[in-house]
């Protein structure tokens, strides 16, 4: 853990991008519930942006050490900008689901990354999820400090 997020700290302070394969992991595993799921017995979207949500969280304290901690003790915190999602097959009540991670892209203050949702039996790909954040305080967090 401690390898990958020294190779995302380090893409983000060179904003160098060769290695942001290198920042990629599975973030979230769970299943779909019924009572997640529409009259049609499939997942509703609330519940997709609810997973990618909590993966989110997951992604950044592997990617980049944040948590809700240092949201509190550096004041920064992070805010979505841009979602797309690409609905590539349905999921059923039933079907357990894998979200995958990936750094793609940093800018001066925002890093996107690529989700995936993976159904483990089939291994089909429902949807994908492109998403843009901001870190607030971003420079301020990467200066040098005793405490990380």
């Amino acid at each position: 853990k401690q390898q990958l997020a020294a190779a995302a700290i380090s893409i983000l302070k060179t904003e160098t991008f060769t290695d942001l394969e290198a920042v990629h992991m599975i973030v979230y595993k769970g299943v779909s519930h019924p009572a997640m799921c529409d009259i049609m017995g499939h997942m509703t979207t609330r519940h997709y942006i609810a997973m990618f949500d909590d993966g989110s969280y997951h992604f950044l304290y592997e990617a980049f050490g944040w948590t809700g901690e240092t949201a509190k003790s550096k004041n920064t915190g992070w805010a979505d900008v841009r979602h797309v999602v690409e609905y590539q097959a349905e999921v059923a009540s039933g079907d357990l689901l894998e979200i995958t991670a990936q750094l793609v892209k940093v800018g001066n203050r925002s890093p996107s990354f690529i989700r995936c949702i993976t159904e483990v039996v089939r291994n089909s790909l429902p949807p994908l999820k492109v998403l843009a954040s901001i870190l607030i305080g971003w420079r301020e967090w990467l200066s040098p400090s005793p405490n990380r």
